[in-house]
């Protein structure tokens, strides 16, 4: 019988005549994560055909693998069009609705390096074929585009000058035949296991990596260099065979020039040099006369600014530019600029509001708010074009907004003509214009949906009905659990400055009960969190915990405050407010951080002792060493010091928990990899741990990388045993009845010793 058979059927039992009717829930399966199918919804555009019959979006198994796939959007019919191909990713319909094209990888494999070849997909005949060899090397995955005429694919391919790009931070694993460390003693480190930078950093700036520009025959699959080495960022697709191409400097980092395809040689040219600098996003008018450039105007990696943003419109012929304030929505948010039909105005994105601006003075601009505070992050348009009509479904947009509070979102319709924004879908479910897409001469969208307790799933929306269709079941494995729902705790910090935290109930939560607790940092507490199931995927899935009784509680830290100061006024008063509920018990709390948020916890736990057990995952806990090692990312916005140590030498010093060891009292369970770009600081530490007598044990992955989702399976699995049987030794006073874990519960038990032996220390 299934387990949840199993806990169907005790149901029925407790919930008989003469018993008590009680709550029961089946634990998430550690093998149901690890082997989850996702979807990279965030990275890589998605589209309905030309004729609105088929939706293609890649899923990546738990092995790694990237699959093609189309549902039919009449009868629902699912298919793997990419069977027997190694990776394959970016699909993208030609706008003649005749062929998909897609990259494939020439190997499944995590942490080496890939290269890719461009494939197509023939819908009349039902065939792949491929055009090219393995010399794509996209820097992002919406590096794949038509011409508007479907005879030609555009791609970065590698230079001539330089060898092709590893993927971001992927080096060749290293070799070792030990996978876990369990160290309870410091050892020495052998040499030759270095650090490899492939930790996940948002806040970082992107690398300038250079490429050249390919042209492919969607007929010969000959390939035609357009542009070499250079760094493109963003394209735009313009008239029959010409295309718009925004690259970086490599000379001076930040700034943007402006390629366009030359009516003569067909080859790509430098139209304006240094037009702006950061993110932008780029469209070309309809009559192909002008492009429009939706820019940051700040640079990669700065603290975000407002009031920087511009719109820059430019005459493809003369390159002449105009200028307007055009503030995004936030610096890592930016819409492609919409046309009307006749080119005479553009629709942006603005501080959450819909603005139109006419070309012929855009400072007199009309825009349209959503009522009740919300702010729209997103529209959804069709991919190959940048008309406002063909972004229309019924005569009507299709927006994702955000609501005040900065979590809550909600799909909407929105009305030009009337000035109206109309909700489709409800409240706390996860839309998003990147895994979304327009359905031609429909009557609906394609939407992605998910929540921290909703499994993601590709949904058919009906505009006029509001009906949703089921597309995918990417894990049916999910479909037998009960997981633990979520409630938004708004909060005040200790200036009197609103937050907005989040917290996850287990999913037996019987109200008046009070639960041990998992206060889960990182940074802020934002949609982007609140949208995503178990707030993370893989092994920091929080739904592992709450589908065991434990309640998880995200709070919120904004990023403007030196880290010593933001953890103690933004976690503690969420922490309280969340007790406050009568969820949370407050003697049965535990911190856990991984990133940044396992530097946040270290430097809570030298703040305070209220927390049980700590979980310090591959974080960094002394910025003076850590300055040596990144000396651009420590000076910057995350860790607070806005300068070298020298400069700021007490910020330094206050800002490293390393450097308060005496003052912890919490058990702390640290973990670390050997291919971590912060591995040495997780060393360091445990070595000070160690020698400042604290109860500490410390679990090394050799040749794993940052993200614990990356690793092989048995140290995923590992990963998540550990972190579950620490946190039930220390909040529940459980120990494991298998030997491994017995002989587990023997070190712990020995870990409290110390534990009360440093707090009797403390009282005398």
């Amino acid at each position: 019988m299934s387990l949840a058979r199993q806990a169907a059927a005790l149901w029925l039992v407790l919930c008989a005549p003469n018993f008590v009717c009680l709550a029961v829930s089946t634990p998430l399966a550690i093998n149901d994560v690890l082997t989850e199918t996702s979807v990279n919804h965030e990275r890589a555009v998605l589209g309905v055909s030309h004729d609105g019959q088929l939706f293609a979006y890649t899923q990546t198994r738990s092995v790694g693998i990237s699959e093609l796939w189309t549902v039919n959007l009449q009868n629902h019919t699912r298919r793997n069009i990419s069977q027997g191909l190694h990776s394959a990713s970016s699909p993208i319909w030609s706008p003649d609705g005749r062929f998909l094209a897609f990259f494939v990888s020439d190997s499944d494999k995590l942490g080496v390096e890939h290269h890719y070849s461009v494939w197509l997909w023939e819908r009349a005949i039902d065939a792949f074929r491929q055009l090219t060899g393995p010399i794509a090397d996209p820097q992002f995955p919406n590096h794949l585009i038509w011409t508007a005429d479907s005879r030609y694919l555009i791609t970065d391919i590698a230079s001539n000058q330089a060898p092709a790009s590893t993927s971001e931070g992927a080096k060749p694993p290293l070799t070792s035949s030990t996978a876990v460390t369990v160290h309870t003693d410091w050892v020495n480190l052998p040499q030759e296991l270095l650090p490899a930078d492939n930790a996940i950093h948002p806040e970082h700036q992107p690398e300038a990596s250079v490429t050249d520009i390919g042209r492919i025959d969607v007929q010969t699959g000959a390939v035609e260099r357009l542009a070499t080495g250079i760094s493109p960022l963003t394209y735009a697709v313009g008239p029959d065979e010409s295309i718009a191409v925004l690259t970086r400097d490599v000379t001076t980092g930040d700034e943007l020039d402006l390629w366009i395809t030359d009516s003569n040689s067909r080859l790509l040219r430098k139209l304006v040099s240094h037009i702006t600098v950061g993110r932008t996003a780029m469209s070309w008018s309809p009559d192909g006369k002008l492009l429009a450039i939706h820019s940051t105007n700040q640079t990669f990696g700065g603290e975000p600014e407002a009031g920087s943003g511009m719109c820059i419109v430019v005459e493809t012929a003369s390159g002449k530019k105009t200028s307007f304030p055009a503030d995004a929505r936030s610096v890592d948010n930016l819409n492609v600029p919409l046309w009307t039909d006749r080119s005479d105005s553009i629709v942006l994105v603005e501080r959450g509001k819909l603005v139109l601006h006419p070309i012929a003075n855009p400072e007199e601009s009309d825009s349209i708010s959503i009522p009740g505070g919300g702010a729209i992050e997103s529209l959804l348009r069709d991919p190959l074009s940048s008309r406002l009509s063909d972004a229309m479904v019924q005569g009507r947009l299709v927006g994702i907004t955000t609501e005040a509070n900065g979590i809550s979102m909600r799909a909407v319709t929105i009305d030009l003509s009337k000035k109206t924004a109309s909700v489709i879908a409800d409240e706390f479910t996860y839309f998003a214009a990147d895994a979304a897409a327009v359905v031609h001469n429909g009557t609906g969208v394609v939407l992605g949906v998910e929540g921290p307790a909703k499994p993601f799933d590709f949904f058919l929306v009906h505009l006029d009905s509001g009906k949703r269709e089921r597309l995918t079941v990417l894990n049916p494995q999910y479909d037998q659990y009960t997981f633990g729902a979520h409630r938004v705790i708004d909060y005040r910090n200790t200036t009197g400055d609103p937050r907005t935290g989040l917290l996850l109930l287990p999913s037996d939560y019987r109200p008046g009960t009070k639960y041990p607790t998992i206060v889960f940092e990182r940074d802020r507490s934002n949609a982007w969190f609140a949208r995503h199931f178990g707030f993370w995927g893989g092994p920091y899935n929080m739904q592992l915990y709450a589908t065991r009784g434990y309640a998880i509680l995200y709070p919120d830290i904004v990023l403007t405050r030196t880290p010593r100061e933001r953890v103690t006024s933004d976690v503690i008063p969420g922490i309280e407010a969340a007790v406050a509920t009568g969820v949370v018990d407050a003697n049965r709390l535990a911190l856990y951080g991984h990133s940044l948020g396992a530097y946040h916890a270290m430097m809570l736990l030298v703040q305070t002792h209220q927390f049980k057990a700590a979980i310090v995952s591959q974080g960094y806990y002394n910025l003076f060493t850590h300055y040596a090692e990144n000396p651009g990312y420590t000076e910057g916005f995350v860790t607070g010091t806005f300068g070298p140590p020298w400069e700021h030498l007490d910020s330094y010093v206050a800002n490293s928990p390393y450097l308060f060891l005496s003052q912890l009292t919490t058990p702390i369970l640290l973990v670390g990899s050997s291919r971590d770009a912060y591995f040495e600081q997780g060393d360091a530490l445990f070595a000070a741990l160690q020698r400042a007598n604290k109860p500490t044990e410390y679990i090394r992955y050799e040749d794993e990388a940052h993200n614990a989702a990356s690793w092989s399976l048995g140290n995923r699995r590992d990963y998540i045993e550990h972190t579950l049987s620490w946190l039930n030794f220390w909040l529940l006073g459980k120990e494991g009845p298998v030997p491994a874990e017995a002989e587990q519960s023997v070190r712990w038990r020995e870990l409290r010793k110390l534990q009360e032996a440093n707090r009797n220390r403390q009282i005398q």
